[in-house]
């Protein structure tokens, strides 16, 4: 079982690598030191993974609750290939997006300006909105 202590410790290595929690969460640490959940388990007979956002935007214990979340759900018999993310705010969406866009950029001082802009100007608008909610005018 992993604790903040643990995550914090982890150092970037040439290769992405994983780090197990247990019943099917993981962290992924990638060459540039992103730190990012995911969950792999099994449906039906196949194969589910889905990432649960990046840390310490996550902390330890949001990760282990939305990974709760997506077995219970499928205990429940929930199709959770039907619903591929559990994603619903604009914040959520952006931060995903933002941990999969910003991983390849060369230059640190650009993803740190992304991510700022989005915490300085958009997110307090439209974040706290769900994604169905935001209407044109208000991009």
């Amino acid at each position: 079982m992993l604790s903040d202590l643990k995550i914090r410790a982890l150092k970037p290595k040439e290769k992405s690598y994983t780090v197990r929690d247990g019943r099917g969460l993981y962290l992924e640490v990638t060459p540039k030191g992103s730190k990012l959940w995911r969950i792999r388990i099994w449906q039906n007979g196949r194969e589910i993974k889905r990432s649960l956002g990046r840390y310490p935007d996550v902390s330890l214990r949001e990760a282990r609750l939305k990974r709760d979340e997506i077995l219970l759900a499928r205990d429940k018999g929930v199709n959770i290939l039907a619903s591929p993310n559990k994603l619903e705010t604009f914040q959520e969406i952006a931060l995903d997006w933002y941990s999969r866009k910003m991983e390849g950029v060369r230059s640190d001082n650009h993803a740190a300006r992304v991510l700022s802009r989005l915490q300085r100007y958009v997110f307090p608008a439209i974040g706290h909105k769900h994604i169905n909610e935001i209407r044109p005018p208000e991009i």
